[in-house]
């Protein structure tokens, strides 16, 4: 059972808890259980954010909602550059768009001449 304070109440985090061991994992649910057993007021959010607490603690990975528009387009394939990181070519060509604003045309194209060497 949950710890009881010194004055005979139970804490929310402990509730929660509690709820939780009892096999409430919802929220709804587990705030429903905790108003008709011990009395508390505790909104689904704060089970929740309790639940997530406690899960950080224990280091459990939370699982993250997907997104929905991943799943509908595929992403480009990536390449790992020569200094360990996965480059992007939309970040490469945009790398190679400043340069041809900073540099003009002609003096990327000279540049391209140095690895083609």
């Amino acid at each position: 059972m949950a710890k009881k304070a010194a004055d005979g109440k139970i804490s929310k985090a402990d509730a929660v808890r509690a709820a939780l061991k009892a096999g409430h994992d919802m929220p709804q649910a587990a705030s429903e259980y905790i108003k008709t057993t011990f009395g508390l007021d505790v909104a689904p959010q704060v089970v929740s954010t309790y639940k997530s607490i406690d899960n950080k603690r224990k280091g459990k990975k939370v699982r993250k909602k997907a997104d929905p528009s991943s799943a509908l387009v595929s992403k480009p394939a990536t390449k790992t550059a020569s200094n360990g990181h996965l480059a992007n070519p939309a970040d490469l060509a945009r790398g190679v768009k400043s340069l041809v604003e900073q540099f003009g045309a002609e003096a990327v194209k000279d540049m391209t001449k140095v690895f083609a060497e």
